[in-house]
């Protein structure tokens, strides 16, 4: 049982963290494309919060 939690939280950690970087780098090309810093902002400030909820 306990392997099992283990192995469940790793996995979520790993989509987690790969969730972080999509959001990150797409922010960053939509941010280039519309030459507007606004949206990386918002997002990298989002991402604690989005991170610990989801």
């Amino acid at each position: 049982m306990i392997v099992l939690f283990v192995r469940n939280a790793g996995n979520m950690a790993k989509q987690k963290a790969e969730k972080a970087m999509i959001l990150a780098q797409d922010s960053l090309i939509l941010g280039q494309v519309l030459n507007d810093i606004k949206i990386f902002k918002w997002i990298i400030g989002d991402l604690p919060k989005e991170l610990v909820l989801s």
